[in-house]
């Protein structure tokens, strides 16, 4: 199953009892919980924290105020 959080498509599979999120465009994203409430709630959580290391690198894709 595909989502969007945050503007990004997240990919959602679920597999012995846990529920795993990755994003293809965001590599270093990679959830892992036992229901998807938490999962991604968790996601948000990491996508945000990425997109603040960008913006105090400078790098592109950064969050904007």
């Amino acid at each position: 199953m595909t989502l969007t959080l945050c503007g990004y498509q997240l990919v959602v599979s679920a597999e012995a009892g846990t529920v795993q999120v990755t994003c293809p465009d965001l590599p270093r994203l990679r959830v892992t919980e036992r229901t998807i409430g938490r999962a991604l709630l968790r996601a948000q959580e990491d996508i945000d924290h990425i997109l603040l290391g960008r913006s105090e690198l400078g790098l592109p894709g950064a969050a904007q105020d």
